[in-house]
């Protein structure tokens, strides 16, 4: 399906894109909605990073290396980061970046939650 190509010159696209998502992702689960892997759109979400794993290991199998699975990509990305980099010889700057994104995510959605609960105090003060 896809020629053959060195481990190096393997891109990064389907990683960026699936690191995207995640900050897409989170940036809707902040706001108070039931939003959890279970619902729709998580499932939908998990969908899209398992896609995005698959068809990055075809090509890191054209490069002629055993890609790490695509369900790692599905349950726990983060495994599937560190196992792709490693497999690779590449640094691990997709991983470390989804970490922060994880954590800014959390810092943000407790700041939204303070917010959103202190103007509605200031709302319901106002009438």
């Amino acid at each position: 399906m896809y020629r053959k190509i060195a481990p190096e010159n393997i891109s990064d696209k389907m990683i960026d894109a699936m690191l995207i998502a995640f900050a897409f992702y989170l940036l809707i689960i902040m706001f108070p909605l039931p939003l959890t892997i279970l619902s729709p759109i998580g499932m939908g979400f998990a969908c899209y990073m398992y896609a995005m794993a698959k068809k990055d290991g075809e090509l890191i199998a054209a490069a002629g290396l055993k890609a790490p699975s695509a369900w790692w990509a599905f349950f726990i990305t983060p495994v599937y980061l560190w196992k792709r980099s490693k497999m690779l010889k590449k640094n691990q700057t997709p991983l470390f970046t989804w970490v922060v994104i994880f954590i800014l995510s959390i810092l943000m959605g407790s700041f939204i939650e303070e917010f959103i609960e202190g103007f509605m105090q200031g709302f319901a003060m106002a009438l």
